[in-house]
């Protein structure tokens, strides 16, 4: 083989290797077992809800304002 049919083996190769290892990588990602965090003996989930999570009081900065005291259907008098 020539030289440059050699270097170009070898470009190609190193292409290739990087391509199945990015692909690898993509999947790990999107399957959730490769999300960094070390030690544990759980499968790591993404559909999963912590149950340490408050059931009330969740700061969700789309919602609306509203407490429990000042509900205009509350606010309404009773006829």
């Amino acid at each position: 083989m020539s030289e440059i049919r050699k270097k170009a083996m070898t470009r190609l190769v190193l292409c290739a290797v990087a391509l199945v290892a990015s692909i690898i990588f993509s999947v790990l990602l999107l399957n959730g077992t490769f999300d960094g965090k070390t030690g544990g003996s759980q499968p790591a989930s993404g559909d999963t809800i912590s149950s340490s999570a408050p059931a009330e009081g969740v700061d969700d900065p789309t919602a609306d304002n509203f407490t429990a005291e000042s509900t205009p259907a509350e606010e309404a008098p009773a006829t």
